[in-house]
């Protein structure tokens, strides 16, 4: 496992900022940790960059419908970029109820009354900041525990000298991207060797980290209906 100072010199070699016997100065370093940082910030919001969701459990209140969530809101955690399906709760013998997460903020106005208290059902995520409101409906009756879906990420580097643990194929990623990304700032471009490398393991990421959506047909269709057309007589059987 690489240093976070072992990455970003092997960077700005690779970029052609510095040769293969000099290293960065210590502002130099220090700017492309920032750097780093922007770019490890800017792969969480990437979907096909998104190497696994985070399964996070928190406890709900009886008749308290919103939670803030993020760093010392009623959810303590990381404030996540995307909630996705797969959210649920669990209630007497440990048996688990899935909650369906609206995406659109109109599906949740469209409630009529969301006053109701009874074992919810729907979440739906208000993306404010610094604290994400996370609503329930109905209100729940009781204090359930509840899981949280959420897009996982590489966490931001505090400092040059972190060893970062990265899943196979992020070293690369990081490696080439970085390089790309600090040549500008230098008044140069990365080769284009290095420009490549970056887009094929940014492809291969994103076809490993690419979920097939699951179709759903309507009961109608999945229904065998008493009778059936005989394409060959016209007749039904």
């Amino acid at each position: 496992m690489a240093s976070t100072s072992d990455l970003i010199l092997a960077a700005m070699r690779r970029g052609r900022i510095i040769g293969k016997d000099q290293v960065p100065a210590p502002d130099e370093a220090a700017d492309a940790l920032a750097e780093l940082n922007r770019f490890l910030d800017e792969l969480w919001i990437d979907k096909l960059a998104v190497f696994h969701v985070l399964v996070e459990q928190f406890a709900l209140q009886a008749n308290k419908q919103t939670y803030t969530m993020g760093a010392g809101g009623d959810f303590n955690t990381t404030r996540p970029v995307k909630i996705v399906p797969g959210c649920r709760f669990t209630v007497a013998n440990g048996v688990d109820r899935p909650l369906t997460v609206l995406t659109e903020r109109k599906a949740w106005e469209e409630i009529p009354y969301k006053g109701a208290v009874a074992p919810p059902m729907v979440l739906f995520v208000d993306e404010a900041m610094p604290l994400a409101n996370v609503m329930f409906y109905p209100i729940p009756d009781q204090a359930y525990p509840v899981f949280i879906n959420s897009w996982g990420r590489l966490q931001n580097v505090p400092a040059l000298a972190t060893v970062l643990s990265l899943p196979p194929g992020y070293e690369s990623l990081l490696l080439n991207g970085l390089a790309v990304r600090l040549a500008p700032d230098y008044g140069l471009e990365a080769p284009a060797s290095v420009q490549r490398a970056y887009g094929r393991v940014k492809a291969s990421l994103a076809l490993v980290n690419y979920e097939l959506p699951v179709l759903s047909l309507p009961s109608a269709v999945l229904t065998r209906p008493a009778t059936r057309p005989n394409i060959v007589s016209g007749d039904t059987i």
